[in-house]
């Protein structure tokens, strides 16, 4: 037989070894025979690896029986074809959730949000949660709070839901389980009155503001989470809860970055400046520190120092166009007009890439 025919009858076996192998997992499937299903979606794919929907299937049967890892390499496959389906990455996301691969987990889930996962599946709120929780156990406190406040309005309130609230408001990076045991009082209490804030009820949000600071008030966060808080309706008062989790902990550095910021605000960079200094030298690897600080500088008139502060800003945070911005209202002062163009120039295109991701 010529090597020819030999292929094409070859392509001709495997087809029809692929079409029984795939007809004997759906009739499985359907008739919820999941372990024969597996077994027979687990050949249609080695017959055809680029089958996406065998992968999805073997996937969704091993995650639905708790098997995260064999769901976790089927998920893998999946994404592997079919890239910009968020539902994929979400359901990747969480079987590395559950075989504690924390980073990988992120980076899926992350890419999950980016491509949008169906509500009516299902799983939009699951996949929510654990990106929120993942992203407060790395410390991405400010990402994580929009995203854990939106399920206030979708679903009741709920332990999970409150710890991982209040964890991102008190500023607690730790996973769901490890949080310590000192904690958990002002954390629920925190978590209460992000519920409330989430849910659109400002009033009940902030009576239990109210109520954890008075059971709470000596908590590592508490005070600067309710200052936080109160920034948009009361900053005479925020300042002096702020100040209060300073007397806590004198190098709390988002306390003294929302002071700082909010004498900026008032037009007060003298104010602004020991605050912004203390920020920045306690933490000299945070963008938003080097920020304010050179903000504050460039406000007193010392504008050598205050481009000095901006350009690191810029080096530790590239991507950011209001540190851009700074920075070239920075370079104008200085005299430094093509520096001052490009930086703005920067500024524009980051806006504008923001803007269409904000979109999408």
């Amino acid at each position: 037989m010529r090597p020819l025919a030999v292929l094409m009858l070859g392509a001709v076996v495997a087809q029809a070894g692929f079409d029984e192998a795939r007809a004997r997992a759906l009739a499985a499937h359907q008739a919820q025979r999941l372990d024969e299903a597996v077994a027979a979606y687990e050949e249609a794919v080695a017959e055809n690896p680029q089958w996406a929907e065998g992968w999805w299937s073997l996937g969704s049967i091993h995650y639905g029986l708790d098997r995260y890892a064999e769901g976790r390499d089927a998920f893998l496959k999946l994404v592997e074809l079919s890239p910009e389906v968020g539902i994929g990455w979400a359901f990747l996301g969480l079987c590395q959730y559950q075989t504690q691969e924390s980073e990988k987990a992120l980076a899926s889930l992350q890419k999950a949000r980016r491509y949008g996962v169906p509500a009516q599946t299902g799983v939009l709120e699951v996949a929510q949660y654990h990106l929120g929780a993942l992203l407060v156990a790395d410390g991405q406190f400010e990402q994580a709070l929009p995203i854990l406040e939106s399920l206030a309005t979708k679903a009741p309130a709920n332990d999970a839901l409150r710890a991982a609230l209040g964890q991102a408001l008190l500023r607690h990076a730790y996973l769901p389980g490890d949080l310590p045991a000192e904690f958990t009082d002002a954390v629920q209490a925190a978590g209460e009155a992000g519920f409330w804030i989430g849910a659109g009820n400002v009033a009940k949000g902030r009576a239990a503001w109210e109520a954890a600071v008075e059971q709470h008030g000596d908590a590592p966060g508490v005070r600067y989470a309710y200052g936080s808080f109160l920034l948009a309706s009361d900053s005479d008062r925020a300042l002096e809860e702020l100040e209060k989790e300073l007397d806590r902990d004198p190098e709390h550095v988002a306390a003294l970055l929302q002071i700082s910021l909010e004498r900026l605000k008032r037009a007060e960079p003298d104010r602004a400046l020991p605050y912004a200094k203390r920020a920045a030298e306690t933490e000299p690897e945070n963008f938003a520190a080097r920020h304010a600080y050179g903000s504050a500088l460039l406000g007193t008139g010392e504008t050598e120092a205050a481009v000095a502060e901006l350009e690191t800003a810029v080096r530790l945070a590239p991507d950011s166009p209001q540190t851009r911005f700074a920075l070239a209202r920075a370079y104008r002062k200085a005299g430094r007009a093509a520096d001052a163009e490009r930086e703005q120039s920067e500024f524009l295109r980051l806006q504008e890439l923001q803007r269409l991701q904000e979109t999408r």
